[in-house]
């Protein structure tokens, strides 16, 4: 027995040394799995225990253009410890499509050899090419003169900085008095050099153009520039369906009046694209950059504060550093910390709409009065056209000694051994007395001892399973947090419950657009965080793609398409909203949801 736990203590002791292996001294990652051609993916290398190592050349990688980034000191957890790191970013330009793979490269420096692992990303086609003669024809689209339909790319600034985030907007123009459209889909905008999001849900407004009344739809996006030039942004393109009403082939009908039910309305494919707009993108200005200067552009602010300002040796304190305003908060990271005599942990990142916090758990390892030195943020404010740089700091920290264990309740303090005494024949008075107990007290069953009692061992194990109890709240807690696709699945069906019951207090024709354009959006949300896939763009065509890949019933098929065309119906038909017609489109998509949620529990 003993041998063997002598063996477990030394296979616990080894084991995690042995993870500790000369590959994870270095480590590559993608900041993206999958983008297009012409878009940027950032290539980040950490070198562990090698802060002073300047940023390596990149080998050629087949199928991107390379371009160096920056560099940041770091602290990063590496197994139980925070060792100091340096992390070098790279902007990757994907050229061709393919599954693509990075291969494991190798850099040498002061003596050391550093290997990254082989990475893979996936590029998409950037844009439709035209086909050639010798291609296999495609279907026709039909033209549209534009004062049917037609879009455009609106920009709030056309002269802008590296990173400098731009807010776009593609609007869809359609004049429903001579045009009717459905299965509009998302645009597809051609964005090479920039780096963007995904479109939002159109908003829908009303204008008039040259005495034209158009309904338009808007798509925002927030794009930035990953490279200094002159770039064309776009063109943007938008496909749908034009709906063209014809006449029924009747057999034996006789000349007179047709009726509404003998027409039919034929789809036909055709795609607006929009003029491109040229961006002027400036490098930022050399003069005045500061050491800490990080590529970060914008108009932000910044505090740092530690908690508790007084432990022992051994205690956690918490450096909360958070950065809020208006900008790309996609290029900020951790600022450097410097703290003598603190173990420092890899940091953990919380990021909100107008905020991005850093939480960095510290370590004293001995008592006095321990500094944690001035902590630096900078960016760059396009509209004063100059950096900035905000310090907070030095941290004071009192730190004490850990208290030192006390003796054991119950057990008497140490006795100094007596001088011998010479033996004294003296009598203690009393000694020999036994005395004779007037009341009995309570009489117990001999051996009948708490520890022997059922309940008492049953309640023994109550603590643990408030404990397991507690560990998988938090663990799924955790998982919300950090598993997106795990989130979106778990909130999928209640999200959308709350979006129905709001949807049922617009059931009236008067609000017809409201509602159409809220059951919609149910309907694409709900779909998108059930199967993890985006919601934006989805449309009646996607819907055997998704059944496909996630083994959708025929059944629930067959109604999501039929919701999707009542909705492409009501919205881009020109006509007055059927209230009969909302109510059938909101039990469908109820029941629809329902299906789906009861098939993927």
């Amino acid at each position: 027995m003993i041998k063997r736990i002598f063996i477990i203590l030394i296979l616990l002791t080894f084991i995690p040394i042995a993870g500790f292996s000369q590959e994870d001294i270095c480590k590559a990652t993608l900041d993206k799995d999958r983008v297009r051609v012409g878009e940027s993916v950032i290539l980040s290398i950490v070198f562990y225990e090698a802060e002073d190592m300047p940023a390596p050349e990149l080998p050629k990688i087949d199928g991107f253009d390379s371009k160096y980034l920056n560099s940041l000191q770091v602290m990063v957890k590496r197994g139980y410890m925070a060792v100091k790191a340096v992390k070098h970013r790279y902007v990757l330009f994907a050229r061709k499509t393919g599954s693509l793979f990075i291969e494991p490269m190798t850099f040498e420096f002061d003596g050391r050899v550093f290997k990254t692992k082989k990475l893979k990303i996936e590029v998409l086609p950037g844009v439709l090419l035209e086909s050639p003669k010798e291609a296999v024809p495609v279907e026709k689209k039909a033209k549209i003169s534009e004062d049917r339909a037609f879009i455009v790319i609106k920009t709030e600034r056309e002269d802008v900085y590296l990173n400098q985030q731009i807010k776009i907007e593609v609007r869809f123009y359609v004049n429903k008095k001579k045009i009717s459209l459905t299965d509009v889909e998302y645009p597809f905008l051609l964005h090479s050099n920039f780096s963007a999001g995904e479109f939002s849900r159109p908003k829908r407004i009303k204008e008039t153009l040259k005495e034209e009344f158009y309904d338009v739809l808007i798509f925002e996006n927030v794009l930035f520039p990953t490279k200094t030039g002159k770039f064309v942004l776009g063109p943007a393109k938008i496909k749908c369906q034009l709906l063209t009403k014809k006449e029924k082939a009747v057999l034996g009908r006789v000349s007179g009046a047709i009726t509404e039910a003998e027409y039919e309305y034929v789809k036909s494919p055709v795609e607006f694209t929009s003029p491109v707009l040229t961006i002027k993108v400036k490098d930022f200005p050399k003069a005045g950059r500061p050491l800490s200067f990080s590529d970060v552009i914008g108009n932000f602010n910044f505090d740092a504060e530690v908690t508790p300002t007084e432990t022992k040796v051994g205690g956690i304190l918490t450096l909360t550093m958070k950065m809020t305003g208006s900008g790309n908060f996609n290029m900020i990271t951790a600022p450097g910390v410097i703290a003598d005599n603190f173990k420092i942990y890899q940091s953990e990142v919380e990021t909100t709409e107008n905020a991005k916090i850093f939480k960095q758990i510290l370590m004293p390892e001995k008592s006095g009065v321990l500094i944690i030195d001035k902590i630096n943020f900078s960016f760059f404010n396009p509209e004063t056209e100059s950096y900035r740089e905000i310090t907070r700091g030095p941290f004071r920290i009192n730190v004490f000694k850990a208290p030192e264990a006390l003796p054991e309740a119950g057990l008497p303090a140490r006795v100094t051994p007596r001088e011998t005494a010479p033996y004294s024949l003296k009598e203690d008075l009393g000694k020999d007395i036994v005395y004779i107990k007037d009341l009995p007290g309570i009489i117990t069953k001999k051996g009948d001892y708490l520890y022997n009692n059922k309940l008492f061992i049953i309640a023994q194990a109550l603590p643990f399973a408030v404990f397991f109890s507690i560990f998988l709240v938090q663990r799924r807690r955790k998982r919300l947090k950090t598993d997106e696709k795990y989130a979106r699945y778990i909130r999928a069906f209640k999200r959308a419950r709350g979006s129905l019951n709001k949807a049922k207090t617009l059931l009236h024709p008067k609000r017809g657009e409201q509602f159409y354009a809220l059951i919609f959006e149910t309907l694409q949300t709900y779909i998108g965080d059930k199967f993890y896939i985006p919601a934006g763009g989805m449309t009646i065509k996607s819907i055997d793609e998704i059944a496909r890949s996630n083994r959708l019933d025929e059944k629930i098929v067959k109604l999501l398409k039929q919701c999707f065309s009542e909705h492409d119906k009501a919205v881009f038909i020109p006509s007055e909203f059927d209230r009969r017609e909302m109510v059938k489109l909101f039990k469908n998509v109820s029941y629809v949801i329902n299906l789906i949620q009861r098939q993927k529990r």
